[in-house]
């Protein structure tokens, strides 16, 4: 139930006030910001430099009509030998990863760390666009100034309603 005592609500928070603190944030920023890399499960594909046998596994028989220039992914090898790009697996998998910029803050003094089993001072909070917090649940770690993170706990919408930016905790990867 409402408190009547409270004041007309916008009257302080209007939507002018709305826009200047987005607005802001997001000048921080473009302005201070870093760039966090996040990291997701690898996507697993067929190796294009060899042939599938009944088993799925690499059949030993390089595939000629490889698309790709020789390199990584285009190795010739003799019939019968095991594929030199996939070891025999007829399996690539594939890095997928985001980038974001990010405000970040290390031990961050509103965060408990210490009831995840984290030091504080391995603990960064980061702060960015609400977008971010899909690839933010699903990432398996993420890099930040050198550094390797995981999430602590799902990320968190804020700002003023509604939500414009994300929160999230990582502590560095031990």
């Amino acid at each position: 139930m409402p408190d009547k005592n409270l004041p007309t609500p916008g009257l302080f928070v209007t939507d002018g006030l709305k826009d200047l603190f987005n607005s802001s944030i997001n000048q921080l920023r473009a302005d201070l910001g870093r760039v966090l890399t996040v990291f997701f499960e690898p996507t697993a594909s067929g190796c294009p430099n060899c042939f599938a046998g009944p088993d799925g596994s690499s059949n030993g028989v390089y595939d000629v009509a490889n698309p790709f220039p020789a390199g990584q992914f285009n190795k010739t090898f003799p019939d019968g030998a095991t594929c030199p790009v996939c070891q025999g697996s007829h399996k690539i998998l594939t890095q997928q990863s985001a980038t974001y910029q990010v405000l970040r803050k290390w031990n961050p003094e509103n965060f408990d760390a210490t009831q995840y089993g984290a030091v504080p001072a391995n603990v960064v909070r980061t702060k960015t666009d609400i977008a971010a917090r899909t690839d933010f649940k699903r990432a398996v770690k993420a890099e930040l100034e050198g550094e390797t993170l995981v999430r602590i706990v799902d990320p968190i919408p804020a700002g003023l309603a509604p939500p414009q930016f994300v929160v999230a905790f990582w502590k560095k990867q031990d």
